[in-house]
């Protein structure tokens, strides 16, 4: 049951554009880190920073060939300046055991993360750069 809606989902644009993104944001940080000591520091800061960053406008690179952005739930506004415990908590969520495939269950059954739910965020198609 949940392997056919999975095939199902995966089938839909919107999943797998989030998921290709997701999978270049995770082998940015990857790169970085492999750098001794400098770049394991910045691929650590990447990732937990990457949906808030000033110069990023609130998208991580791998959103921003999607064109996807985080916005917040009530205002709509992206995420970013003054918001990092917002992309912080998105990203612990995706690193720690067990939680981390319960966020991904929760978004594959109901296509948005559960960790977006607790921070009430949005990942929406950023139409104007589209």
């Amino acid at each position: 049951m949940f392997f056919k809606l999975l095939l199902q989902r995966l089938q839909t644009p919107a999943i797998l554009e989030r998921m290709v993104a997701l999978t270049l944001d995770i082998s940015i940080c990857a790169v970085l880190c492999i750098i001794p000591l400098v770049g394991y520091i910045i691929g650590l800061l990447y990732f937990f920073l990457k949906d808030a960053l000033p110069f990023t406008t609130g998208e991580s690179w791998g959103k921003q060939l999607y064109h996807l952005k985080l916005v917040d739930g009530d205002t709509r506004q992206r995420i970013n300046k003054g918001r990092l415990e917002k992309s912080i908590i998105r990203s612990l969520i995706l690193i720690v055991p067990v939680i981390n495939i319960i966020d991904m269950v929760y978004y594959i059954r109901h296509e948005h993360r559960l960790a977006d739910q607790w921070v009430n965020t949005l990942v929406i198609k950023d139409e104007a750069s589209a």
